[in-house]
């Protein structure tokens, strides 16, 4: 695919589901976040999945009581 194709399909999503991500996805995902490209290729970045929805909520709260709509 060439470049400009993906910028056109590339979307944002602000409504999720609630299906949980299979272990497969969740691989190929981090895999590729794992080789994008980075400033000077410094790559000091951390991944934290979250599955639990009640620990999803805790992490989450905070952030929403912070954001002025």
């Amino acid at each position: 695919m060439e470049f400009y194709n993906v910028l056109e399909k590339r979307r944002t999503i602000r409504d999720f589901s609630g299906r949980e991500v299979s272990e497969e996805t969740l691989r190929k995902v981090l895999g590729a976040a794992f080789h994008a490209p980075t400033n000077d290729h410094l790559r000091q970045f951390e991944f934290v999945v979250v599955r639990e929805r009640e620990n999803i909520a805790r992490l989450v709260s905070p952030v929403a009581d912070n954001t002025s709509v």
